[in-house]
């Protein structure tokens, strides 16, 4: 198996989501407005972790995941 190091930024900043994925080849930076007036008063949490979706095949599959760091700010 070969296993690939990505980074993952995720910013919610001036009601625009900005999300940076990072490999050893590029980084890739996704933006979108963040506008919906329903979710001005929701509370927000991240896990973090992997959630295989299939339940079928064998008891063999499913994923992996490894975390190097981690951090997070509230501005």
């Amino acid at each position: 198996m070969v296993c690939q190091l990505v980074g993952y930024e995720l910013e919610l900043k001036d009601s625009v989501l900005t999300v940076t994925v990072s490999d050893q080849n590029a980084d890739k930076t996704f933006t979108t407005p963040y506008t919906a007036a329903s979710w001005t008063n929701d509370k927000y949490y991240f896990k973090l972790g992997t959630y295989v979706q299939l339940d079928t095949g064998p008891a063999t599959s499913g994923g992996r995941v490894a975390f190097y760091s981690f951090s997070i700010e509230h501005g």
